[in-house]
C-alpha cells in the first residue's frame, strides 16, 4: 500500500519514518521538486523517498527514523552534532551520496564499509582522528572529502579505493604523505594543504594521472628537492599550489614543470623569481598575491599564454612598458599597491576583461586605457584621480565601473557614452563632488540616470553658448 502526500505516493512505513523525522527536527519536513539546491526536505522517485537533506537541525544523535528510508540514494546531515554513527548506518547499503560534514564525529563504525555504493563522501569538518580498515571496501568512491579532521595516517585497505578521482586530507595532522595513495591510479585531485609534509616519495610519479596537487600551509621555507624532483614527474600535472608557505624564493628546477598551467604562491614571502621561469610557456594563470614584490620579475613578461595575473597586496610601485607583452591576459589583479601610473604599453592587452587597481595612487590613466575594448570590470577603488581620458568612451563592453574614494570633482563626461554599464554597477561615493547638485549627489550609483543627467548638462551648455 502507499499513501498520496502533497500530490505524491509514498510508502506508509516511509511516510511514519518522516513523521517520525519532523517530531525530532521540530518542524515538517517537506516534499521537494527538482528546482534549487536544497537544504531541507526529501525528494521521491515513484514510491519510494530517495533523497534527504537535513542540514542545520541541531541534531545531537543520528536519528533512528532514517534507516527505515532503505531506498535513500542521497542523505545530507551536514552541520549538525553529530558525534557518533550506529552500527546499523551500515544498513543503507544504496546510498550513493553521503554528506556529514561540520558534526563532531569522532570515529566511523566498522559497518561503514557496507557502503559499497558509495560514490560522494563528505566527512571534512568533523573531529574524525583514524578511519576504519573497512573504508576499502567502498570501491565504487570517487570523491573523498576528509579536510579539517585529526588524522595521522590512512588505513592500507585505502589501496582498494581503485576509482577514486578527488581526494581533500587539508587540514589534517599528516606529517609524512600516506605513501599508500600512489596505489590509486585514477586519482586527479589531491589537496593536502596545512599539513607538517616536509617530503614527497618518489612514488608519487606512479600516480601519472594527478592533474591538481595542493601543499599549501605546510609551513616551508624552501621547496626541497625531495618534493620537487617527484613533482616533476608528474606528467599530468597543470595545477600546483604552494600557497601560505614561507617561501622566500623557488629552485631553479621549478621552470622544469613545462606542463604547468595553473600556479598559486600566494602568501609568502617571494621578491624574485628564477631564470628559469621563463621556460613555463603552458602556465596560463599564476598567483603572487601577498608576497613581498617591489619590481615584477621581468621572467613573467615572457610567459607569452598567461592569462590571469593575481599581483595584489605586494609593494609594486611601477609596471614596466614591458608589461604590454602579456596579449593574452585577461584578468589582472593589483589591488593595494604602490602603483602611480600605468604604463602606455597597457594598450596591447585588448584581451583584458577584469582588472582591479584598488587601493593604489594613481593620478591619471593613460590615454591607451580606451584599446581595452574587451574590458568588462574595471575597479579604481582608492586612488587619487580627478579626472578619467575621454577615450574612456571606447569601452563600449564595460559593464562595471568602480571610482568610489577618488578624488573626482565632477562626474567624468565620458561616463555617458559606456552603452552597456549595468545601472546599479556604476559607484562614484566618496568623492568630492560638490559642483553636483544634492539631487544627483543621492542618486550617484544609478548609471542610467547619471548618464540622462550627463546629457542633459551638455545639452544645456550647448543652447547657452548659442545665446
Amino acid at each position: 500500500m502507499s499513501q498520496n502526500i502533497e500530490g505524491f505516493k509514498i510508502k506508509p512505513h516511509q511516510n511514519k519514518a518522516i513523521d517520525e523525522l519532523s517530531k525530532t527536527v521540530g518542524k515538517e519536513i517537506p516534499c521537494l521538486d527538482e528546482r534549487g539546491i536544497p537544504a531541507f526536505g526529501y525528494r521521491i522517485d515513484g514510491e519510494d523517498i530517495v533523497s534527504l537533506w537535513l542540514y542545520r537541525c541541531g541534531l545531537k544523535k543520528f536519528p533512528e527514523a532514517v534507516l527505515k528510508l532503505s531506498k535513500l540514494r542521497e542523505l545530507h546531515l551536514s552541520h549538525n552534532f553529530l558525534s557518533s554513527l550506529p552500527d546499523s548506518f551500515g544498513n543503507l547499503i544504496l546510498l550513493q551520496k553521503l554528506n556529514l560534514t561540520w558534526n563532531v564525529l569522532q570515529s566511523l563504525p566498522k559497518s561503514f564499509g557496507n557502503l559499497t555504493s558509495l560514490r560522494v563522501l563528505k566527512l571534512n569538518s568533523n573531529n574524525l582522528t583514524s578511519l576504519p580498515a573497512s573504508i576499502g571496501n567502498l570501491t565504487s568512491l570517487q570523491v573523498l572529502k576528509l579536510s579539517n579532521n585529526n588524522l595521522t595516517s590512512l588505513p592500507e585497505s585505502f589501496k582498494n579505493l581503485k576509482v577514486l578521482r578527488k581526494l581533500y586530507l587539508n587540514g589534517n595532522k599528516l606529517k609524512f604523505f600516506p605513501e599508500i595513495l600512489v596505489e590509486i591510479k585514477c586519482l586527479d585531485e589531491l589537496n593536502l594543504d596545512n599539513n607538517y609534509l616536509t617530503n614527497l616519495p618518489e612514488s608519487i610519479s606512479n600516480v601519472d594521472s594527478l592533474r591538481i596537487l595542493s601543499l599549501a600551509g605546510n609551513n616551508l621555507k624552501i621547496i626541497p628537492e625531495n618534493i620537487l624532483k617527484p613533482i616533476l614527474k608528474l606528467k599530468s600535472l597543470h595545477t600546483l599550489d604552494f600557497s601560505n608557505n614561507l617561501l622566500s624564493s623557488l629552485p631553479d628546477s621549478i621552470g622544469n614543470l613545462t606542463n604547468l598551467r595553473i600556479l598559486r604562491l600566494r602568501k609568502n614571502q617571494l621578491n624574485s623569481l628564477p631564470n628559469s621561469f621563463t621556460q613555463l610557456k603552458s602556465l596560463e594563470s599564476i598567483d603572487l598575491s601577498n608576497n613581498d614584490i617591489i619590481k615584477i620579475p621581468e621572467q613573467i613578461f615572457q610567459l607569452k599564454g598567461l592569462q590571469r595575473l593575481y599581483l595584489e597586496n605586494n609593494r609594486i610601485m611601477m609596471l614596466p612598458e614591458t608589461f604590454g607583452n602579456l596579449k593574452k591576459l585577461k584578468k589582472l589583479y593589483l589591488e593595494n599597491n604602490d602603483l602611480k601610473a600605468l604604463p602606455e604599453s597597457f594598450r596591447n592587452l585588448k584581451m583584458l576583461k577584469k582588472v582591479f587597481i584598488v587601493g593604489n595612487q594613481l593620478s591619471s590613466l593613460p590615454d591607451s586605457i580606451g584599446n581595452l575594448q574587451s574590458l568588462q570590470i574595471l575597479d579604481l577603488r582608492d586612488n587619487k584621480l580627478t579626472f578619467l581620458p575621454d577615450s574612456v568612451k571606447k569601452l563600449q563592453n564595460l559593464q562595471e565601473l568602480d571610482l568610489r574614494q577618488n578624488e573626482f570633482n565632477e562626474i567624468p563626461e565620458s561616463i555617458e557614452y559606456l552603452k552597456n554599464l549595468k545601472r546599479y554597477f556604476l559607484k562614484l561615493d566618496e568623492n568630492p563632488l560638490e559642483a553636483i547638485p544634492l539631487d544627483a549627489r543621492m542618486i550617484i550609483n544609478d548609471a542610467k540616470i547619471i548618464q540622462e543627467y550627463l546629457r542633459n548638462k551638455k545639452d544645456l551648455k550647448k543652447l547657452l553658448d548659442k545665446k
